[in-house]
């Protein structure tokens, strides 16, 4: 599980590093679908960590986001 998350992340990378060096910012349909569909690889990846190591998601979550930028649920 953990792979497959890297390798979504890995995607995800690839397509930020080549938009980042090209004239145009604009996304692609394909691209945005491949957005959508890694970050929807790595909820589920994260909701998997979840169920096998028994923790509450929604909560480690908020905790989180409070933590990293300030902001609560």
């Amino acid at each position: 599980m953990v792979l497959h998350a890297a390798k979504s992340v890995g995607k995800l990378a690839t397509l930020f590093e080549a938009m980042d060096h090209r004239e145009s910012k604009s996304m692609t349909d394909e691209e945005l679908m491949t957005i959508k569909a890694m970050s929807a690889d790595l909820v589920t990846a994260a909701l998997r960590l979840a169920n096998l190591f028994q923790f509450d998601l929604d909560s480690e979550l908020c905790e989180r986001v409070k933590e990293k930028n300030g902001v609560g649920f």
